[in-house]
């Protein structure tokens, strides 16, 4: 333990009494933030570094390589009853990490400081909970402080679904936020002598960025469990400025449509789960939101699929590329914008990938199918003690596999 006149040298010049003092708790709080039991080991991102959008809960944040890895203290404020609105809770940062701002990212600067938003303010944030498990949370407001400033945060509770109408385009959006629960007792329907309709209105909370800016009035959007006939609403009230970095909707309850609304309920379809309003309201095609472009795929993996790991002398054979997340669930059709090459290889020959005259690719068909391949193998008898080894490269994802060539 220094002695008394070792901490007049050490502190002597950091000002005031009370900016001693500061800093001292500072350092007492850094030394014994791993032995609290509130510390727990968080990943903060935005919607652009998420690379595993898939889950709310329940993925493993240590995959990543888009991710901040940064330890925080987590505050319960209040507790919720059932019958009371959501309850916040608190998050404090490390103070080392928080004075030196050494986490804080490039990106951060670039896209959203320069608009008045206060870091970490409208930034995902992955927490786990007493079991290890880890939710996806959002920072909703700072807390300033002269000491130890904290951060609210809500947990994400749904991934809200909408399509964007740009011209002649359709595009669809997915984006994790916060179906807030208040109280209304209200019937939900408004009527008079001519007329009645919903009244039962909601809000949901959103990070800010260019997609969830997409959001406009009397958009209709479907919030509700997965189900046949689900919930729809329309937007009467978008503000985001009363937080910067937040996004605030207000809706209105409407009509579902069959007609006009989609609802995927097959568990087999690779849009498993997908809601979206107004999706079936013309002719224009909708475009999926690629959820991973630009992010790395760290967490995902590639696959490539055949009937049989044999290839024919003069015969047709097909391979297909499968992309999947964390949860083992197939994401391959939302990433059609992303280039997928393949390359196929002769056992033993150095002189590299195949070509012609011992490999014809289909390549109309895999034009039109953009992850698989069709080729014809037109090399002899010769080859059949010899094998091809196919690698498909995805992004930054690659998979191998090794067929045997055969007669029969």
């Amino acid at each position: 333990m220094p002695s008394f006149e070792q901490m007049q040298r050490k502190y002597t010049n950091s000002g005031t009494i009370g900016q001693q003092l500061k800093i001292m708790a500072d350092e007492v709080t850094q030394e014994t933030m791993d032995n609290d039991p509130q510390t727990k080991q968080a990943y903060l991102y935005d919607y652009y570094h998420d690379d595993q959008a898939e889950l709310e809960y329940g993925y493993n944040p240590t995959l990543s390589e888009t991710k901040i890895p940064i330890k925080v203290k987590f505050i319960v404020k209040s507790y919720k009853t059932f019958a009371k609105d959501d309850v916040d809770y608190h998050i404090m940062f490390e103070p080392d990490a928080w004075n030196s701002m050494n986490f804080k990212p490039n990106w951060f600067e670039t896209n959203y400081q320069q608009l008045g938003i206060h870091f970490p303010v409208g930034l995902y944030l992955d927490l786990p909970d007493d079991r290890g498990v880890y939710h996806k949370w959002l920072v909703v407001y700072e807390e300033p402080a002269n000491q130890f400033p904290k951060f609210g945060i809500l947990r994400c509770n749904h991934r809200f679904m909408w399509i964007e109408k740009d011209g002649t385009k359709k595009v669809k959006h997915k984006v994790w936020g916060i179906n807030a629960t208040q109280n209304s007792y209200t019937s939900g329907v408004w009527r008079d002598y001519r007329i009645q309709s919903y009244d039962d209105q909601g809000k949901f909370f959103l990070p800010w960025n260019p997609i969830s800016s997409t959001l406009r009035h009397d958009t209709r959007i479907i919030i509700s469990m997965l189900q046949k006939n689900p919930w729809a609403y329309i937007i009467t009230k978008v503000n985001d400025t009363a937080t910067k970095g937040m996004i605030e909707v207000t809706v209105k309850q409407d009509k579902f449509e069959p007609e006009h609304d989609y609802v995927q309920l097959d568990p087999s379809a690779p849009d498993y789960g997908d809601m979206y309003a107004d999706l079936l309201d013309d002719t224009v095609t909708a475009t999926e939101k690629d959820e991973v472009k630009g992010v790395n795929l760290h967490g995902y993996q590639l696959s490539i699929q055949a009937k049989n790991n044999l290839v024919k002398l003069n015969s047709v054979k097909i391979l297909e590329a499968h992309i999947t997340d964390g949860s083992n669930k197939d994401i391959t059709s939302k990433c059609n914008d992303m280039e997928c090459k393949w390359e196929i290889k002769l056992d033993n020959d150095e002189t590299g990938i195949l070509s012609t005259p011992l490999l014809s690719f289909d390549t109309d068909y895999m034009t039109k199918n953009k992850f698989k391949c069709k080729f014809k193998f037109l090399g002899d008898e010769k080859y059949l003690s010899q094998n091809l080894t196919v690698k498909c490269t995805v992004g930054k994802l690659e998979s191998n596999i090794i067929l045997d060539i055969t007669a029969l």
